[in-house]
């Protein structure tokens, strides 16, 4: 449990606030934090403001699909699809520090039974100096590009710009150790859990060409051809959004829950809690849990590509242990754009 609290940006064993969401205990400072990600990442305002990176990043992987399929069935592995930041140096030093971070989480920590073998502690202390760096950069870079911009050369609107630009107004609320850590954790929940999402969901669709067709059918009658989905589009594609919830209901991208600590004595499912204990959600158990759900291992609730099978057999839905549930089997599939859909992805 040590290395799973480790992952939150700047976790001090020596310090009892941490600068994340994660790892901070509840009080002034964690509800401080909550109001910054609520303001910076998830307002209507920000979220309409990035509508236009979203569609690029979407345009991107739909470009280099439609690029390597070249009009016939190609085969293709989604996951490194999936990850744009990777075709930067920074980006891949970045990306590989959350990746070792996960992974060292997902495995069994000795060093938290028997102190001296605490080298994956140690590994993790490492990854967060190296980590601390590459955002320290990262702030650097950004302050002198709002810089030349307050002289007149150039203009940005990052969600770190604007979190930097209230430091003069609200120092406490925006020091560097908090955006940092607010930064480490948007990024750290919304990298692999996202990939994990969209991979799981395509290996349900695949072993599942039914709920594919129905899928297709809904797009084609809502959207047609002559464009792609648009985020707009979303509410009324009733059956695609099933498809999204029962995939996480099956295979929910954290399968345990991050931990809470009780505050007080309370009591749970008839159980005393004592206050200060640790208490692990499993999310996993609830979404399958046959007294809630009929059948609930079945998936019963599939666009612009149509996806054929490397082979007869069915996806390996093997479920990877740890904090995030990853495909056990990095998923690949023999991709080819729909011949109605040509002209519009041309366009890329």
């Amino acid at each position: 449990m040590t290395s799973f609290l480790q992952i939150g940006f700047n976790f001090l064993l020596a310090s009892s606030s941490p600068t994340t969401m994660v790892a901070c205990s509840y009080g002034w400072h964690w509800c401080n934090l909550r109001c910054v990600a609520a303001l910076e990442f998830f307002s209507t305002t920000r979220l309409n403001a990035y509508v236009g990176i979203q569609q690029d990043e979407i345009w991107a992987v739909v470009e280099t699909l439609f690029r390597e399929s070249g009009g016939s069935f190609t085969k293709v592995e989604m996951r490194s699809r999936q990850v744009k930041m990777e075709d930067l140096v920074e980006g891949r030093r970045f990306l590989n520090i959350i990746r070792e971070k996960i992974d060292l989480s997902q495995t069994s920590n000795p060093g938290d039974f028997l102190p001296f073998l605490s080298c994956q502690e140690k590994r993790m202390l490492k990854l967060q100096s190296e980590n601390d760096a590459v955002l320290d950069e990262l702030i650097g870079e950004r302050r002198k590009k709002l810089g030349a911009y307050q002289h007149g050369r150039g203009r940005t609107n990052s969600m770190m710009d604007a979190m930097i630009l209230s430091q003069a107004s609200k120092p406490e609320h925006y020091a560097d150790e908090i955006i940092k850590g607010v930064i480490m954790t948007i990024l750290t929940a919304g990298t692999d859990t996202l990939l994990l999402t969209i991979e799981w969901a395509m290996s349900l669709l695949r072993n599942h060409p039914e709920v594919l067709e129905k899928a297709k059918a809904e797009l084609d009658s809502r959207i047609g051809h002559k464009r792609l989905v648009d985020e707009s589009d979303l509410p009324k594609l009733h059956y695609p959004q099933s498809i999204v919830k029962e995939r996480l209901r099956l295979y929910p991208a954290a399968p345990l829950l991050v931990p809470h600590e009780s505050s007080a004595d309370c009591t749970i499912g008839g159980f005393d809690i004592p206050r200060g204990t640790m208490l692990l959600v499993n999310a996993w158990a609830i979404h399958r849990d046959p007294k809630v759900w009929d059948d609930p291992a079945s998936f019963k609730p599939e666009s612009a590509f149509e996806w054929g099978r490397m082979t007869e057999e069915l996806e390996d839905m093997f479920e990877g242990i740890g904090i995030t549930m990853r495909n056990g089997k990095p998923l690949e599939a023999m991709c080819r754009a729909h011949n109605e859909m040509i002209n519009v992805l041309s366009e890329t």
